[in-house]
């Protein structure tokens, strides 16, 4: 039974022990060590935002999932990979800088506009049509929020 509680409480320390660890990190050093976002760290090399997000200050990134671009389909992962200022753009709308935004003050913001978005914080938590599926993975210069779709400005 003590091995089973035991067993219990480690599951349980253990996402938050990892979660407190990033909060040395910079959230350019979190997702270069993430598995499931190495392309969102590939595009943001090529454009220059990757220093940013190396950077001092408060930012907010909604990282999109290797899936999640996925989904975009190779012709238009191609052609938005080819116009770097397009790229940029792109890149750009799940940025926010100068506000590390957790969760609840995602929530806050239902029905508003962020970054040309808008929050939806009714039942699940979501930025346009991008769900938050993880939330307030927590770096020493800010906050990410996972999201399962890419944020296309203009869509």
């Amino acid at each position: 039974m003590k091995a089973r509680v035991f067993a219990v409480l480690a599951v349980l320390v253990a996402p938050t022990a990892a979660r407190a660890a990033d909060e040395d990190k910079t959230i350019a050093d979190a997702l270069a060590a993430s598995k499931d976002h190495t392309i969102l760290l590939t595009a943001l090399k090529e454009v220059g935002l990757f220093d940013t997000l190396k950077g001092k200050g408060s930012l907010t990134l909604f990282a999109p999932t290797d899936a999640a671009f996925k989904t975009l389909g190779d012709d238009t992962l191609k052609r938005i990979v080819a116009d770097k200022s397009l790229l940029k753009k792109l890149l750009l709308a799940h940025l926010v800088t100068g506000r590390a935004l957790t969760a609840k003050d995602l929530a806050a913001l239902d029905g508003r506009e962020l970054n040309g978005f808008r929050v939806a914080a009714k039942g699940e938590l979501k930025i346009g049509d991008a769900k938050v599926v993880t939330r307030d993975w927590r770096c020493g210069n800010g906050i990410i929020h996972v999201v399962d779709v890419v944020l296309v400005p203009g869509k």
